[in-house]
């Protein structure tokens, strides 16, 4: 059980879709902007997450993509910081 360092980012078409994936993505990472998510996983969780998000969706006009990324020390970004100074947080992924 490796943990890895992942993005999901979503474009959902319908907003009562959009706030359903928007909530459970929520439960089990941090939101980085409005439509991606910062997860810290196994892969076998977020096979289970992705899995879980795909039961909200329409494959035929929603979108889901999740990238692995080594860290987040290697995200480069303009602007606010991505976690806020002094956050520091790991979670157990689970649905409901």
């Amino acid at each position: 059980m490796h943990l890895q360092h992942y993005l999901v980012c979503y474009d959902i078409a319908d907003p009562r879709r959009l706030q359903r994936v928007f909530k459970a993505s929520r439960k089990v990472g941090i939101a980085f902007q409005y439509s991606v998510v910062y997860l810290y996983c196994t892969d076998e969780k977020l096979d289970e997450f992705l899995l879980y998000i795909s039961q909200l969706i329409n494959p035929l006009e929603d979108d889901i993509r999740a990238y692995r990324i080594s860290s987040v020390n290697h995200i480069k970004t303009l602007g606010e910081p991505l976690i806020p100074e002094g956050i520091h947080a790991r979670w157990t992924v689970h649905f409901s």
